[in-house]
């Protein structure tokens, strides 16, 4: 299962459930209108350091 099936899934399960994405791919500008139109909360880029990972975190989690 893809990641992004597993996210479908959950969505349809509970669609308060904060999600990031991690990807080694750059992500384009119509690609982050569709992840926030589908309610992805962020996305990672790896390579990322602790430091980028706590802040992202901390920014999903309000």
């Amino acid at each position: 299962m893809s990641g992004w099936d597993f996210f479908e899934k959950l969505r349809k399960k509970d669609k308060s459930i904060k999600v990031a994405f991690l990807t080694v791919l750059d992500v384009s500008g119509e690609k982050k209108k569709k992840l926030t139109e589908h309610g992805v909360s962020d996305y990672i880029i790896k390579p990322f350091t602790s430091d980028e990972l706590i802040e992202k975190v901390r920014k999903i989690l309000g």
